[in-house]
């Protein structure tokens, strides 16, 4: 943090009302994990894009319905295929 920041941090806690504290941002102290690797996540994806081309998606929507048709998705119903 700056110098010019600390000061601005200062201020801002010596204006707030007596009894109340100021309120920092958490860090996030948690180690990272890789729960997938890069060939599981590839697999996850080209099963779901299998899944959607296949299976489609059933869309209920109006809004959703428009727009599938504005981009011109192959629909059968309400299902849409991808």
């Amino acid at each position: 943090m700056t110098d010019l920041r600390a000061g601005a941090n200062d201020a801002a806690t010596a204006r707030l009302p007596k009894g109340i504290q100021a309120v920092t941002q958490p860090i996030n102290r948690l180690p990272v994990y890789e729960l997938v690797s890069e060939a599981g996540l590839q697999k996850i994806n080209d099963t779901s894009m299998q899944i959607l081309e296949e299976v489609g998606i059933d869309f209920y929507d109006e809004e959703a319905l428009a727009t599938l048709k504005r981009a011109r998705c192959n629909r059968q119903g309400v299902d849409g295929l991808f």
